[in-house]
């Protein structure tokens, strides 16, 4: 584990894209350097012992990024960011849910044969269709908005480079990047789904081909 310390010395981020069980040994070497670390992860164990290396590395001013890629990575990302736009959304339509209970209730009652077809907007609508914008299925116990973010990619002839390397690839790739950057500025654990600039991380990805749609149902 001599050599490792040594590259990364004269770099300010590294990416690791070795099996595993190899990246708690990186990660120590990367503290020492001192340079940025991430990693690919793929083992729950190994990345809460790179994680409680937190302290270290941030005494040494190095942020260390484990579980990058697709999933956990995209996925995390993406994922946190889905909470955070429902959050806002349930803020904001909380008083309209409001004003629609009433008739998301008579539309249950008028499928059990009990409800006043004439005051239903979408009456003629099956139960698992939406009765309201933000609403996407109406069930007997509940009705939820359910939000998207759907990443799009194919094979490229090109470079060969499938979709399944692109989407694990691309991530790693822009989170290295941020930190070597800057961006975001914290140093020792750095958790995606909470650090990473979910915009930035967008506007990345949608530069390299990969657009990812939003849509709320």
């Amino acid at each position: 584990m001599n050599e490792p310390p040594r590259l990364m010395e004269s770099h300010d981020a590294a990416l690791s894209a070795v099996p595993y069980f190899l990246n708690l040994g990186l990660g120590k070497a990367a503290i020492a350097a001192p340079c940025h670390f991430v990693d690919l992860g793929g083992n729950n164990t190994d990345v809460r012992q790179e994680l409680a290396l937190a302290a270290k590395a941030e005494k040494r001013g190095v942020a260390i990024a484990p579980d990058c890629g697709l999933s956990p990575g995209m996925a995390s990302i993406l994922g946190a960011e889905l909470v955070q736009r429902l959050g806002v959304f349930r803020r904001e339509s909380s008083r309209q849910r409001q004003a629609n209970r009433a008739d998301v209730e008579n539309l249950r009652r008028q499928v059990r044969g009990k409800g006043d077809p004439t005051c239903v907007p979408c009456a003629s609508k099956r139960m698992s269709q939406c009765v309201r914008p933000e609403c996407a299925v109406c069930s007997e116990h509940d009705c939820r908005p359910v939000a998207t973010l759907t990443p799009v990619d194919h094979h490229d002839a090109k470079t060969d480079m499938s979709a399944m390397m692109c989407t694990t690839a691309f991530p790693a790739s822009i989170v290295v990047q941020m930190l070597a950057s800057g961006v975001p500025a914290k140093r020792g654990a750095v958790l995606q789904e909470c650090d990473v600039p979910v915009d930035t991380f967008l506007d990345e990805m949608r530069r390299r081909g990969i657009d990812i749609e939003y849509h709320m149902h």
